[in-house]
């Protein structure tokens, strides 16, 4: 798996991300953590079109080194969250045997055929899908969601390990974040 870096923009009932790196691949929902589980989704599904399509997938960068890149300054300015959201990438391919009912095994082999596809093809298609449907009500926190800040504060993160709870507690605003409230009295 690879960490990249995710931008939440919205208000409370409405929340876009976006993946930087991965250049369109967006998502929403009604929370952030919604947002953040449907970005996880779509990024699966941006991956397996770029290598369908045989293009290379783009290396995730560090925050840093996005903060800093000027086609990304107008995208940091209304930033409520940064998060780094772990995307699966191809790694190769493993051959191994499965046990399967000899019917169901047809089944699968008339469905191949009609797609067009190999067993392993359709086999593994239809694991992505089964995955896919079982993560759509996982708390985002066993969905590969790693690191989370929130624009204007220090945050400290705990437990940023899959299948723990991530708690994230804001240390105290940043001296920006105090200014622009002082601006604003």
């Amino acid at each position: 798996m690879t960490i990249y870096v995710a931008l939440v923009h919205g208000e409370p009932g409405s929340y876009g991300v976006s993946l930087p790196d991965l250049p369109g691949c967006t998502s929403g929902g009604a929370t952030i953590e919604a947002a953040l589980a449907h970005v996880r989704l779509a990024a699966a599904d941006w991956v397996e079109e770029v290598v369908n399509g045989g293009h290379a997938i783009p290396p995730a960068r560090p925050i840093d080194e996005l903060c800093a890149d000027p086609n990304y300054a107008e995208e940091f300015e209304d930033v409520v969250l940064t998060a780094g959201v772990e995307v699966d990438l191809p790694s190769g391919v493993t051959r191994l045997s499965i046990t399967m009912d000899n019917a169901l095994l047809a089944q699968v082999d008339r469905a191949a055929e009609e797609a067009g596809e190999s067993r392993s093809g359709w086999l593994a298609a239809a694991a992505r899908l089964r995955l896919r449907h079982d993560n759509g009500g996982i708390h985002p926190s066993r969905m590969g969601i790693k690191r989370v800040a929130a624009k204007g504060f220090k945050t400290k993160i705990k437990g940023a390990v899959s299948g723990k709870r991530v708690a994230a507690r804001a240390a105290r605003p940043t001296k920006a974040a105090r200014r622009s409230t002082k601006q604003r009295a």
